[in-house]
């Protein structure tokens, strides 16, 4: 309910994560699992602001493409 709710603040702080990936990032081989753990954290911080909870338990991709 709150991730619906704040879905747009949501989008961009995961955005964000993602633009701040490098080349070395995607290279490791780690790299998806580091990516979701910093997805997941991002996005609990926006809920904390604003509902007081986290929420966001896991965060999974259901398609990957790197440009």
């Amino acid at each position: 309910k709150n991730a619906k709710k704040h879905e747009f603040a949501l989008r961009s702080v995961a955005l964000d994560v993602m633009r701040q990936m490098t080349e070395a990032d995607l290279a490791k081989s780690d790299f998806r699992t580091e990516l979701a753990t910093k997805i997941r954290e991002e996005m609990n911080g926006v809920l904390q602001k604003y509902e007081d909870f986290g929420g966001i338990e896991e965060v999974y991709f259901t398609s990957f493409v790197v440009q």
